[in-house]
């Protein structure tokens, strides 16, 4: 008796939401929207370009940086730990 209460109640649902959706008319757009267009009008928001390239930048001076520690003359060193020094006391 639950399944048949159950099996109604799903059919009248489904037919419930087939009557709305034949009623219902989709609207039609000319112009639709791009990814393209969608990424450049995000980008005016969020700038994220703008945040990709500083990040690559950041990550080509740390690469430098561990590169140069890793391959260093005593007189780099001293002035790498002079710049730290500064760089602590402000």
């Amino acid at each position: 008796m639950k399944s048949l209460l159950l099996t109604g109640v799903l059919l009248m649902g489904v037919a419930h939401a087939g009557a709305f959706l034949s009623l219902w008319e989709l609207p039609h757009v000319e112009d639709h929207i791009t990814l393209q267009d969608f990424g450049r009008k995000l980008n005016k928001v969020t700038n994220w370009d703008e945040k990709k390239e500083s990040l690559r930048d950041a990550r080509a001076a740390a690469r430098e940086k561990n590169y140069a520690l890793f391959k260093a003359t005593p007189e780099e060193l001293a002035k790498r730990k002079a710049q730290a020094k500064d760089q602590k006391n402000r």
